[in-house]
């Protein structure tokens, strides 16, 4: 069940604890769509606070051209592969494992599992 409270999208029914949260899988700061087709049940924790915040931060700062706040470098593309994982007939993954590169070359911490608790 997808539903909106205020301006927050919720998706419930993925079996998974009331902390979920309708998230994108490629964040609106990065123009990812607005279909319901980069929406998945996530643990809410990790998404705001988390390790997935983390990544998206990572992809910003390589964007953006100022990777932790050093000197600024010549910006890159960044692509994304994002594999949602699910156990049986779940409809809520239980981790993501993403795949990403940089300009063509994937970093050494590219495949990416997260977690969804």
């Amino acid at each position: 069940m997808v539903s909106y409270k205020g301006n927050k999208l919720l998706v419930r029914g993925g079996g998974g604890p009331d902390k979920d949260n309708g998230d994108h899988m490629i964040g609106a700061r990065f123009n990812g769509p607005v279909e319901l087709i980069n929406y998945h049940a996530q643990d809410g924790p990790t998404n705001r606070n988390g390790a997935w915040k983390r990544m998206e931060d990572e992809w910003d700062q390589v964007l953006t051209g100022r990777p932790n706040n050093n000197p600024p470098i010549p910006p890159r593309t960044v692509q994304v592969r994002i594999m949602p994982q699910f156990t049986g007939t779940s409809k809520r993954p239980y981790e993501f494992i993403v795949e990403y590169m940089y300009n063509g070359i994937a970093p050494p911490q590219s495949p990416r599992t997260i977690d969804n608790p």
